[in-house]
Parts: C-alpha cells; sequence; structure tokens
C-alpha cells in the first residue's frame, strides 16, 4: 500500500455490467488503484464517481495497469477485448501482468488465450464465478480459479476483493466447473418455474408452492431465488429474451464440452430448447415491483 492509501497493484475492469460494476466497486473499496472501461458511459461515469479512473480502450487500460479483469457476456466479446487488431489489449501488457477472464465462456478459450498472452510473459487464468448479484454486492462471490500458480497468486489480493477463491487446477478448469453449475441452474429454473404451473393450475398459490420447495427435500437456489431471478430478468438487456440467450448459451457450451469428450447431456438439451417461458414467468410475477436501473448489462449468470 502506497502513502495515499491505495495499493501497489494498479488494477483494469473491463466490463461494468449487472455483476462487473459492484465487482469493480469492491476493489475499488479495498483500496486498489482502478481503471475501468465499458462502453456503458453510465456505468463507467458512477465508478469513476467513486474513484476509478477511465480508460479510452482496453489496450490504453492495459498499459497502465498490472492485473486486468475482464467481465463480457461471451467467447467473442473476450476475444475482441484481449486481441482486437487496434484497441486489444494483449500488446500494452508488460511481462509478468496478469488477465483475469470473469466471463462464462469455453475452458479452450482461455487455453488458447493464455498461450498468446505467454508468448508475451504475461498470464491468463480464468475465473468465472457464481453467488448472484447480492454476493457481487456484498464481496462474497465464489470465485471459481484456474490458471497457474504464479498468476492466482498475482491476482489474489484484488480476487480477495471480489470473494472466496477456490483454486481448481490449470486454466480452462474454472470455466468447466462453472459450466457444470450453470447446466444445475439452467436446468432446475425449469423445475421450479413447472412445478409453480402446476401449482397454479390445479388451484394452489404460487407463494406457498415456493414456500413447499424451500422447505424440504426439493429446496434449491432457483426456489430459493425466484424473485431474484426475476429481479435479473428485469435488469438484463432484452430481458427475458436477452437472459434466455445468455442461459443458452452457456447450456450450448456445456453441450459442446460433453461433445468434445463423448458425453450427452440430454436434459440440459431439452432445458436449452425452451428457456424463454421460466424466465418471463418469474419477470412477469415481479414486473409491478421490480425498481432497478435499466442501464445495467454484463454477465449475470450464477
Amino acid at each position: 500500500m502506497n502513502e495515499a492509501g491505495e495499493m501497489t497493484i494498479p488494477v483494469g475492469y473491463i466490463g461494468l455490467g449487472t455483476m462487473g460494476e459492484p465487482m469493480a466497486r469492491n476493489i475499488l473499496a479495498a483500496g486498489f488503484s482502478t481503471w475501468v472501461y465499458d462502453v456503458n458511459e453510465l456505468a463507467v461515469a458512477r465508478l469513476v464517481e467513486a474513484g476509478a479512473t477511465v480508460a479510452g480502450s482496453p489496450r490504453e487500460l492495459a498499459a497502465n495497469c498490472r492485473v486486468v479483469m475482464v467481465n463480457v457476456v461471451n467467447d467473442a466479446q473476450v476475444e475482441q477485448v484481449i486481441c482486437a487488431a487496434d484497441t486489444g489489449l494483449i500488446d500494452a501488457l508488460g511481462e509478468g501482468s496478469v488477465v483475469v477472464v470473469h466471463s462464462t465462456v469455453h475452458p479452450d478459450t482461455c487455453r488458447r488465450l493464455a498461450g498468446e498472452v505467454a508468448k508475451r510473459g504475461v498470464g491468463l487464468i480464468d475465473a468465472p464465478f457464481t453467488g448472484g448479484a447480492a454476493a457481487a454486492a456484498a464481496g462474497t462471490l465464489s470465485l471459481l480459479v484456474g490458471g497457474k500458480d504464479w498468476c492466482v497468486e498475482k491476482a489474489r489480493p484484488v480476487l480477495e476483493a471480489e470473494g472466496v477463491i477456490t483454486h481448481l487446477g490449470d486454466v480452462g478448469t474454472g470455466e468447466l466447473a462453472k459450466l457444470g453449475n450453470n447446466l444445475v441452474i439452467g436446468i432446475t429454473i425449469h423445475a421450479v418455474h413447472e412445478a409453480i404451473r402446476l401449482a397454479v393450475s390445479a388451484g394452489l398459490d404460487s407463494e406457498t408452492m415456493l414456500a413447499v420447495l424451500t422447505s424440504g427435500a426439493a429446496d434449491c437456489w432457483a426456489a430459493r431465488n425466484w424473485d431474484s431471478v426475476g429481479k435479473m430478468t428485469a435488469v438484463y438487456p432484452g430481458g427475458a429474451e436477452g437472459l434466455a440467450a445468455l442461459t443458452h448459451k452457456d447450456l450450448s457450451l456445456a453441450m459442446k464440452v460433453a461433445q468434445d469428450h463423448g458425453v450427452r447431456l440430454r436434459i440440459t438439451e431439452q432445458a436449452a430448447m425452451d428457456l424463454h417461458e421460466p424466465y418471463l414467468s418469474a419477470f412477469s410475477r415481479l414486473s409491478a415491483k421490480a425498481d432497478v436501473p435499466a442501464d445495467r448489462g454484463g454477465d449475470v449468470s450464477g
């Protein structure tokens, strides 16, 4: 920590969405000198007001930081942020720097990008997270981390401002664990939705059914956080359609990894076929009372 009370590792944060903004805010609160970049000017302005420095591009951010967090929506966006010819961060990172991929992407994407940045003496770890928006705000996310020991240790003080670290192995293992996590969430959201439909169709109140689901062996994250699923849908760009597309992306990644290893995920395949209705149902129940800003995007999964 320097004389100004800032941590000595300058940190960059790219992707100030529903989860990324509170995660970046926690890094700032921990005392790190923090640079931010996002196409959402309102989110950037809020972080600058909290004490962050704005960067004009991922490359400018990388030139001023030693640990860079990337929290965007999908594989293509991660690739662009890191490797884009004019604005990507890859050529601006100093030797010994570490890139942290928070996004939920294919494990092979992280492995390939780790190989690319390693040519420049830079490390890359995957650190997707689970816990939801409340944990992001509280700094208590579960961070599923894959990467070399030296990379994880370099990024550890920053990651600890976001939550609890579980180092699972080499690059890609965090993503593999996250895809399994999101597979369970996607399927159980469907199950809770169908249980509520069954109850309501036969005359049982939906709130009563939710109370039953959370009081016994059927208890699960989806049932306990059913209202939060609706609120999550409200803040995501495109609403139910947008969040369904994001979930379909995660389930499709899980099925792709399974296919690569000769495994078929039949229930996951079925869930991926019809994602819209469970989210729309949860959102509809809360639409009258949801009071959330409309400019929060990013990776809200898990």
